[in-house]
């Protein structure tokens, strides 16, 4: 949808006179961005604040907020036209518990501004907010399927309340490996005041057995530090790893089945040529590389 379809209407001429019926609020709205304003609330909503949504085919996320607006926010929204300027929109918040749920309304003053309520209860508290919106619409990039090229994905944990113990536990991705610069690259970063335990893997053969064809038959898995060090390489995960020249104080242990097992891993094949290790690590960032041997 582009932002254009936004603002439709229709023209009906009587002798000289003419009447313009506009339809202001989108039929659908499956990309975008949306800044809330409040400017009124009662618990559970704040008395003011703002906060930018982006959303999604139903899926938003916050980008940013300001006042008293809690920052984190991650969830699914639903959108539906009730009238030529009007529609309803709910909001569910999925990262904190108990989850919290909102409905409300739009009211569209032109295709891209507007006033909204939204009512909600959490926590033993039942209110309202209400407040200003602008909305932008956004076009999907489509790019024709012969088109390549290098792309990142990236995954954060964001805490949710207080007292939370939940956590990202796994995060895996699969892509062709090649010969020279054609390798598989994962990042993560470690934020603590304390070392992190972490088991990284490169599997190839497994995959196999998994129904996965065209997997890598012997996966080599690298180690870097933030600076591009290597702090250890296995080829082999019933083999020892062999550590490199990185100043990063790292303890590297040899993946067993029950570390695999422990964390919830799917089994690798026994004495499979599937890379693995179990690194201690400090804060800071660090790189896995997957290579041809």
């Amino acid at each position: 949808m582009t932002a254009r379809s936004l603002l439709s209407g229709f023209l009906s001429l009587v002798g000289m006179q003419a009447s313009v019926f506009a339809q202001l609020a989108p039929t659908s709205l499956n990309y975008a961005m949306m800044t809330q304003t409040l400017t009124s609330g009662t618990p559970p909503f704040a008395s003011s604040g703002s906060a930018t949504l982006g959303l999604m085919l139903g899926n938003w996320f916050g980008i940013s907020t300001a006042g008293d607006i809690a920052p984190a926010a991650l969830g699914t929204y639903f959108y539906g036209q009730t009238g030529p300027n009007t529609a309803v929109f709910s909001q569910t918040r999925t990262n904190i518990s108990p989850i919290f749920s909102t409905t409300g309304a739009l009211t569209f003053m032109s295709p891209t501004t507007g006033t909204f309520t939204l009512n909600g209860t959490y926590n033993g508290a039942t209110g309202t907010g209400r407040g200003t919106f602008v909305l932008t619409v956004l076009q999907p990039l489509v790019q024709p399927s012969t088109n390549t090229g290098v792309a990142i994905v990236e995954v954060y944990e964001i805490s949710g309340e207080p007292g939370s113990t939940r956590r990202l536990t796994n995060i895996s991705s699969r892509a062709f490996v090649g010969t020279g610069g054609q390798v598989l690259i994962g990042g993560f970063t470690i934020a603590s005041t304390t070392t992190q335990t972490v088991l990284i893997r490169a599997v190839g053969p497994t995959l196999g057995s998994l129904g996965v064809s065209g997997a890598l038959a012997a996966p080599t898995l690298t180690l870097n530090d933030a600076s591009g060090g290597v702090i250890a390489t296995n080829a082999g995960w019933s083999k020892a790893s062999v550590l490199g020249a990185s100043p990063i104080r790292a303890t590297i242990q040899q993946a067993t089945s029950a570390i695999m097992a422990g964390v919830g891993a799917f089994a690798l094949i026994a004495g499979s040529a599937d890379s693995a290790m179990v690194a201690t690590l400090p804060a800071g960032g660090y790189t896995v590389i997957v290579s041809m041997p």
